[in-house]
């Protein structure tokens, strides 16, 4: 497995409908599963990330073998604040540019405001983006601004470019509390932890 992940160049492995790793009376995680999971962690330098719901978070948490060792992204959209910071500085580490590109002045900002904190979303702009400083004269190590603007545009034509413009922190902010009241906290994070 270390070989194949090697060739490809993986750095991160993003595992979606995590929460059918849950056995079947879905409040234990199940043992195969967990030699599985660990098996994976110990044998490679991967970041393992789970996409699933707060459940299974806790669920394997509370398991001695895999407490703290993954990544757990939830279903639901994201609220901005502590927790968009750790999903995007976990996505930032994962993806096969110049760490910073997402965590950059003002731009976990826009990535919320352009993904509406939903980790599709972001994973579509990035990997669009991506596509934008690879490609063309001016190649890039890292994905910038205007590489989000163009992925947006062909993403969201129709809707406002948060990505365009020279928007400073302020008018962000105010537009994300502004859009907030429309998503709600799955995390049950009161507004002080947010």
């Amino acid at each position: 497995m270390n070989y194949v992940l090697a060739q490809c160049r993986t750095r991160m492995l993003i595992l979606t409908r995590a929460d059918f790793l849950l056995s079947d009376d879905e409040r234990r995680i199940a043992s195969e599963t967990v030699r599985f999971l660990v098996r994976l962690l110990d044998r490679s330098s991967l970041i393992v990330t789970l996409v699933a719901s707060p459940t299974l978070s806790n669920i394997l948490n509370s398991h001695p073998k895999l407490r703290g060792k993954l990544s757990t992204l939830f279903l639901g959209p994201i609220p901005y604040g502590k927790r968009w910071y750790k999903a995007l500085e976990q996505y930032d580490a994962g993806i096969p540019f110049e760490t910073g590109s997402l965590t950059a002045k003002g731009m976990p900002e826009m990535l919320h405001l352009g993904s509406e904190g939903r980790l599709p979303c972001l994973s579509r702009l990035t990997r669009d983006a991506g596509r934008f400083a690879l490609s063309g004269a001016k190649r890039s190590d890292r994905i910038l601004k205007e590489h989000f603007e163009k992925a947006f545009s062909e993403f969201r034509p129709q809707q406002p470019n948060p990505f365009s413009g020279d928007r400073d922190l302020s008018s962000l902010l105010a537009e994300i509390d502004r859009r907030a009241s429309g998503i709600p906290d799955h995390f049950g994070l009161t507004d002080g932890e947010k």
